[in-house]
This record gives structure tokens, C-alpha cells and sequence, in this order.
């Protein structure tokens, strides 16, 4: 009723942050080479829950990788996205599996996601005695302050990534609870 009120005058500092000035100059039909990175800075800037990826092949090996790039999809079936770079060792394997496990480290478990960012790491990643076998033949850290086990019901590939949904088959939380999903 009446006029809007006026919007708050902030200062130039804050109006930056509010109202950023573009990172490159281009239309909005048209990229140039220098999104694509600027792209990537945003992005790594954003603040997100690691968890570590886990999965096994026919022979028994075991895949991980660190992981930002997953999210709760649903709660009916319980469920969630993963993205994967189509270049990590592990991408074919879980296509091949058609499952998998995350773990969301404990403080105590901080260095595992060094191990499970570099591939050079590849082989230090599931030493020591602080992984087991879970459920669905998955690995499982011992120490996290949750796992959950999934097999995967569908993927989409998307530019560089695919698009993984998983569905809850069991969920632990670091007290010992679980919850096995049907």
C-alpha cells in the first residue's frame, strides 16, 4: 500500500558484493576463454561437505576419491547425486559396479582427503587398518562420522562428468546406529 520503500543505500563495498562487477566482458549468448576459468575460481571458492568416494571392482579393488560434488537427491526413495569427472580412475569402475559408499570424515580422518585428492596417493589411500568391508562388499572407514551404501540406479553424462543417482541401501552414523533401507 503506498510507494516501495527506498532500497537502503549501502557502502561501495558492500553494493560490490551485492552487485559484483562482471569477471570477463561478453554478451550473455556468447562464452569467452576466459569463463571457463573464471568459472572454476567461483567455484572452488564455495564452501561444500568432503566425502569420500568409495567402490570396489569384480576382483575385489578398491576406488576412492575425494568428492564435493554429490548432494541429497530424494527421501522417497532415499537417494542422492554424485558427479564424476569422466577422467577419474574411478568413473568406469562405478559404472561397472553399480555401486558405492561415502563416508564423511571424522578431524581424525583430515589426511585421508590429501590421500584421496592425488592420484599419485592412489596407493596409500586404503592402508593401515582403519578401512573394513561394509555393506554391499563396499569399503567402510572405520572412523567416519557416517557412511552410507548405495547401488546406483541411473547416470547421465553431462560435459566433462557424469551424473550418478544412488539409492540408500544403508546408512550408519559414527554411534553404531543404522538404517537399511528398503
Amino acid at each position: 500500500l503506498g510507494r516501495p520503500a527506498k532500497a537502503p543505500i549501502l557502502p561501495s563495498d558492500v553494493q560490490d558484493a551485492y552487485h559484483p562487477r562482471p569477471m570477463c566482458k561478453s554478451s550473455l549468448n556468447t562464452v569467452t576463454p576466459q569463463a571457463p576459468s573464471n568459472f572454476r575460481d567461483i567455484m572452488r571458492s564455495i564452501g561444500a561437505t568432503v566425502a569420500l568416494l568409495t567402490t570396489c571392482d569384480e576382483q575385489g579393488k578398491l576406488f576412492g576419491m575425494a568428492i564435493t560434488g554429490w548432494t541429497s537427491l530424494s527421501f522417497e526413495p532415499a537417494s542422492v547425486i554424485i558427479a564424476v569427472n569422466q577422467s577419474a580412475s574411478i568413473h568406469d569402475v562405478l559404472l561397472q559396479a553399480n555401486k558405492f559408499s561415502l563416508h564423511l570424515p571424522a578431524l581424525s580422518d583430515i589426511h585421508l582427503i590429501e590421500l584421496f585428492s592425488r592420484s599419485d596417493k592412489r596407493d596409500e589411500r586404503f592402508a593401515g587398518d582403519m578401512w573394513t568391508t561394509g555393506d554391499l562388499g563396499l569399503p567402510k572407514l572405520k572412523t567416519s562420522l557416517s557412511s552410507m551404501f548405495f547401488t546406483i540406479d541411473n547416470s547421465m553424462r553431462y560435459g566433462t562428468h557424469t551424473l550418478f543417482s544412488g539409492r540408500l541401501h544403508l546408512s550408519l552414523i559414527h554411534n553404531g546406529r543404522c538404517r537399511r533401507s528398503t
